[in-house]
């Protein structure tokens, strides 16, 4: 009988030694949990000043699994949160962790949010032993520090007493980073662990018979067509029915990155004989087709004229306002969403290095003589779950937009005019200049 990598790794877990006089301190651990509705199992064994532990999920090849310390005692807690995100990077082919700290529950803005130690001057104390991926089923062990000497990016991981852990499936970003999952894809209730148990397996399934998630039909595509004045304001993205599956749905090809756009109607002049006296000159205006691939957002997305990442139709020449309302507190990450017009798919002009920022055109939104900062930063306004999301269970937008409600900061909102000019691209984006594709 073949073995996969799954069961040898099982076996390595649960095999103990034969000798009637051994060291109990010597025999392996016979660890294992089922979490998020047991789509994921977490092995665990100590190892001296180490921990090793084996992540298996039934997820999907663009996806990640984390793992890791709550960021509070006795309940689930994003925020301080130590945890490992582990993947297939099918760019490189090869399996990935990366040790993760969590300091707001905003996109990593190479600053603060959801970020990868690395990338906010700590290190990668995870390190890789093994990976594999079979049948659906991924499959990855790894070993961390028990403690490291980074005290504010690590955590300390406990031996004498159970700790609070948290879990999440969620999407990767294109920079191969944890993107937002989705609610149901997180540990909602409290569980612990005690690292140093040797026998703490409650696993009672095998993950290779897990039916396959069925999907959601998404909503269609919504289209703003004929305005000149929009409100712009942030919500939820409706989960498996909203921004991704939204953004895929016209899926032609493999196209990287996309967001919803701002499509120009092209005027295109053509000459038609009116008989012998004249030369008429019909002026149409032509909407080109764009397809969209699917990609993940941060859990958030514009909301115009109420409407979830509409397209936009509008026209050279005329002059549009924008009515923002996505935040002006700069100390809050989470809380703070620019608006702004871009030829980049990605947004996050803010994030970019300067020489990133020279590949993106600005049409609006961004004053970039000197040091470039956002000029349309309004109140907060935000479209909230009135109890909880309950996306799934919407036929359609309409429906899941009545399960929602506006809540508005005190203060005023921000004004973006913006003038198509003659040489405005046919496609354009609009994006915040401190998150990646939340449009």
């Amino acid at each position: 009988m073949e073995l996969s990598m799954n069961d040898i790794m099982w076996l390595m877990f649960n095999v103990q030694t034969s000798s009637t006089t051994s060291d109990p301190r010597e025999e392996k651990s016979s660890n294992c949990r089922q979490l998020l509705n047991e789509r994921l199992q977490v092995q665990w064994e100590l190892q001296g000043d180490m921990v090793q532990i084996q992540l298996a999920a039934r997820m999907r090849e663009d996806q990640y699994m984390a793992f890791g310390l709550s960021g509070e005692q006795g309940r689930p807690y994003m925020v301080g949160g130590d945890v490992v995100v582990a993947f297939y990077d099918s760019e490189r082919g090869t399996f990935r962790v990366e040790d993760y700290y969590m300091s707001a529950t905003a996109q990593c803005d190479g600053k603060s949010g959801v970020c990868p130690d690395a990338r906010i001057g700590g290190r990668n104390d995870a390190v890789l032993i093994s990976g594999e991926r079979k049948n659906g089923v991924t499959t990855i062990m790894y070993r961390r520090p028990l403690q490291t000497n980074e005290p504010i990016v690590d955590r300390a991981i406990p031996t004498d007493v159970e700790v609070s852990v948290v879990a999440a499936i969620g999407p990767l970003n294109s920079r191969k980073e944890a993107n937002a999952h989705a609610i149901p894809d997180k540990t909602t209730e409290d569980i612990r662990i005690d690292f140093s148990s040797r026998s703490d397996h409650a696993c009672t399934i095998s993950l290779f018979d897990l039916p396959d998630e069925e999907g959601l039909k998404p909503w269609p595509p919504a289209v703003i067509t004929g305005e000149t004045v929009f409100s712009a304001r942030i919500g939820p993205t409706g989960g498996k029915r909203g921004y991704t599956p939204i953004t895929g749905t016209r899926k032609k090809e493999n196209c990287g990155s996309s967001a919803c756009a701002i499509i120009v109607e092209k005027e295109r002049e053509e000459k038609e004989n009116c008989g012998s006296s004249a030369r008429a000159i019909i002026v149409e205006k032509e909407r080109k087709l764009w397809f969209f691939c699917c990609q993940p957002s941060w859990g958030i997305a514009w909301y115009i004229n109420d409407k979830l990442i509409p397209e936009i139709y509008v026209e050279r020449g005329q002059t549009y306002t924008f009515i923002v309302e996505g935040g002006n507190d700069r100390t809050n990450p989470a809380r703070y969403h620019p608006f702004y017009i871009t030829d980049s798919r990605e947004g996050g002009f803010g994030q970019k290095s300067e020489a990133e920022q020279k590949k993106q055109r600005v049409f609006g939104g961004v004053r970039s003589e000197g040091y470039p900062y956002p000029t349309a930063a309004g109140r907060y306004c935000e479209w909230a779950h009135k109890t909880i999301d309950r996306s799934a269970e919407m036929e359609s937008f309409e429906e899941y937009l009545s399960t929602l409600r506006l809540v508005c900061d005190d203060g005023e909102p921000a004004y973006l005019n913006w003038t198509v000019a003659p040489e405005t691209p046919d496609l354009l984006y609009y994006q915040s200049p401190h998150m990646i594709r939340i449009s």
